[in-house]
């Protein structure tokens, strides 16, 4: 979601009543190592959203029981700086994902580092998908389109790959989007039954492989 969106919608929803703890895309180049409490919050929230899901499994969320207050209203450790208060505990954990992660075997520059960084905090919240949906009360509308709507990210996903980028930093934002599209594929086949996974990858598997690259058994 765009920050301008997310600007736009926090106060509509404060307005209509409701609690959506939406959080914003930070910029690499700008993150100082520190979250606010809402990213705690919407992270706890959507550990108990998605507990037990396909996109709990994939990206090993913490159990919606390793956070210390309900969705929502977690207690993790925080702290003070520039006048805010800052989820340290959170930080931390997406430090520590990020690190796991890290499969290049170099440490990378600040802004590489800190964009792994950041991508495990949208993982930890879907950059608002599950906080949308659940607050929204959308969740079973969403599932009737679900298997659509992960075709489509995944058709995307693939075409955009396929797309020869004119620069090396074109080239690092279509990665950085596919793995967005990634993501949101996933939550949307985490609303499906079971036997729509085996389909969406079966169909993932053909469109892959029509492009004429090989697919993972």
């Amino acid at each position: 979601m765009p920050n301008l969106l997310i600007s736009e919608m926090s106060p509509l929803a404060a307005q209509a009543g409701l609690s959506l703890l939406l959080v914003e895309e930070v910029a690499a180049d700008i993150f100082t190592g520190t979250f606010t409490g809402k990213w705690a919050n919407a992270a706890a929230a959507t550990s108990a959203v998605l507990d037990g899901t396909l996109y709990a499994r994939y990206y090993d969320l913490p159990a919606s029981q390793a956070w210390t207050g309900p969705p929502g209203r977690t207690t993790t450790k925080v702290t003070t700086r520039w006048g805010k208060t800052t989820a340290e505990d959170f930080a931390a954990l997406c430090v520590s994902r990020a690190r796991q992660a890290h499969i290049s075997g170099g440490s990378g520059s600040r802004v590489v580092v800190n964009g792994t960084v950041l991508e495990q905090s949208q993982i930890l919240t879907t950059h608002n998908l599950a906080i949308l949906v659940d607050a929204l009360g959308l969740r079973g509308r969403v599932a009737d389109l679900a298997p659509e709507l992960a075709d489509r990210a995944f058709a995307w996903l693939v075409h955009k790959l396929q797309q020869r980028q004119p620069t090396y930093r074109a080239r690092l934002q279509a990665v950085k989007n596919a793995a967005y599209a990634w993501r949101q594929a996933l939550y949307f086949l985490s609303l499906c039954p079971p036997p729509a996974h085996a389909e969406a990858l079966a169909r993932l598997r053909d469109q892959v492989q029509a492009t004429g690259a090989d697919f993972p058994s």
